[in-house]
């Protein structure tokens, strides 16, 4: 399954990281800039890999 590019901005306070764990089959990750028209860098993450978006990469496409 897949999850389109988003951003988590529903929350009143940005201070705080959005941890994202893998459970299961490899994915690819995509980590995009502040617009959508940010080129994305991707990473493969496996079951037990855990980005932390935390600072400017709060605020990024994911």
């Amino acid at each position: 399954d897949t999850l389109g590019g988003h951003l988590d901005d529903m929350e009143a306070d940005w201070s705080k990281p959005i941890v994202s764990l893998s459970l299961g089959c490899k994915a690819i990750f995509l980590l995009g800039g502040k617009s959508r028209e940010d080129a994305p860098i991707a990473m493969f993450l496996r079951s037990g890999d855990v980005v932390l978006m935390a600072g400017e990469a709060r605020e990024c496409f994911h």
